[in-house]
């Protein structure tokens, strides 16, 4: 029998957010704020946690924990840093989900690199593709067809509430440069607390229906 079609893709999605108790009744009420910035490795956007609500209960008590290794147990004890996990239910569409944890993805991203390098080249700039393929922005000009984006940390996995800071050398900057070669971007690896686990970005907050979202105290 051939096969003409597997018909309409769709996705189940089912991801978790941890953040602090304080921000659930706003969340609640005007939906999320998207984060940007060069440490947001998959853009601009919300990030949550694919199917591991365990990973998003780390980011809910990260700065309680960041007290307690300083040893100021008592100041970690304060209701202001206690965490709360959001729960978000939803049906994606095939064409609106990117996973670069795929054959596809790769390869659609891998496009997305070389397209946006002759932009830049046509532009005048110098772009040395070794360092700059995990920069924010690169994400940010991925087509805004796709609202959801996922990947898995390439780094390993560490005990929950016993974190060292790893260095994740791919959060860079553009490393461009454009006229006289003496002159080029500064390229910054940034510090950052991570673990092993499976993210998702939804890059437009109003894709989030705060009335479906389930939540619980950490």
């Amino acid at each position: 029998m051939r096969v003409e079609s597997f018909g309409n893709r769709k996705i189940e999605m089912r991801a978790y957010h941890g953040t602090l108790l304080s921000k659930a009744d706003s969340i609640l009420e005007s939906g999320f704020w998207s984060s940007s910035g060069i440490d947001h490795w998959l853009g601009t956007g919300v990030y949550f946690f694919r199917e591991d609500e365990t990973q998003a209960k780390f980011y809910a008590e990260r700065d309680r924990f960041r007290l307690m290794k300083k040893g100021q147990y008592r100041k970690a004890k304060s209701p202001e840093y206690d965490g709360c996990i959001f729960e978000w239910c939803e049906t994606l569409q095939g064409e609106e989900f990117l996973n670069l944890d795929t054959k596809d993805g790769a390869v659609f991203f891998d496009k997305h690199m070389k397209a946006t390098k002759k932009m830049l080249l046509s532009k005048g700039y110098k772009v040395e593709t070794a360092l700059w393929q995990w920069n924010n922005e690169l994400f940010n000009l991925i087509p805004p067809k796709y609202t959801v984006i996922q990947r898995t940390f390439p780094v390993p996995s560490e005990k929950l509430g016993n974190h060292s800071e790893a260095l994740f050398n791919t959060l860079m900057f553009f490393p461009i440069l454009k006229g006289n070669r003496d002159v080029s971007a500064e390229v910054s690896s940034i510090n950052t607390e991570l673990i092993h686990g499976t993210q998702v970005v939804v890059r437009n907050p109003q894709r989030i229906d705060t009335t479906k979202l389930s939540w619980m105290a950490c």
